[in-house]
């Protein structure tokens, strides 16, 4: 009897040691994982002419990201998001009051900087539903060089300088919606939209964009 005893409370020991084992991750992420990520984007805003007035208004804007992404999670539900891109962005953005002022040159309408952009987010995968990805913040972008005025350099082609300026540093707010498809013991991709309000010095443009997060690395598991 004392043997059946005994053995019973074995089974019911490493059958709770399993159980506990198998429970250790509930969700697809837990409080303190970290994800280095490699990181794809691009974005892009239209804008040509008031239909209601008819007058000449031209915008347009296109912008890539190619850079690192570093997520902690402070929360399985809430991460926080920083990292590192290379962010080349291409604008011409042109009003009306233009027309009438002599003072404007190509380089005021036309900018084609490369930028490193700074990114501060956090994102939320929602609870029920973890792999829905939801998250804002704000983007620090500091442009480094014009690339309009690299490649006159680099081809000759005296005077291209002038049609181009790199602008000055501005701050863009994106906000996201997509899919994160990392798994809970692994690493894994997201795929999410992004809308992207950039305050520009010219004016504010509100680009439509995706992102591939090709691959993500977890730290430390």
């Amino acid at each position: 009897m004392k043997k059946i005893i005994g053995l019973l409370v074995m089974v019911c020991v490493l059958s709770a040691a399993i159980f506990a084992q198998e429970d250790v991750r509930k969700h697809q992420h837990e409080p303190l994982d970290m994800l280095l990520g490699i990181n794809l984007g691009t974005s892009l805003f239209l804008e040509f002419k008031d239909m209601a007035t008819d007058k000449p208004k031209a915008s347009f804007f296109r912008s890539a990201d190619f850079g690192l992404t570093y997520d902690f999670y402070v929360f399985s539900w809430l991460s926080a998001t920083t990292g590192l891109f290379l962010h080349p962005q291409f604008s011409i953005i042109w009003k009306e009051e233009y027309a009438n002022r002599p003072d404007i040159e190509a380089k005021d309408i036309i900018q084609f900087p490369l930028c490193l952009t700074i990114p501060l987010q956090a994102h939320v995968n929602v609870p029920r539903a973890e792999w829905l990805y939801l998250g804002a913040g704000v983007n620090l972008n500091i442009p480094i060089t014009s690339l309009m005025g690299e490649a006159a350099k680099v081809t000759g082609l005296i005077g291209l300088e002038t049609f181009d300026s790199k602008g000055k540093f501005f701050v863009s707010v994106p906000l996201d919606f997509g899919f994160d498809l990392i798994q809970s013991r692994d690493g894994g991709a997201r795929f999410f939209f992004r809308f992207t309000p950039a305050f520009l010095e010219q004016k504010t443009l509100v680009p439509f964009g995706i992102v591939c997060q090709i691959y993500n690395f977890r730290i430390g598991d």
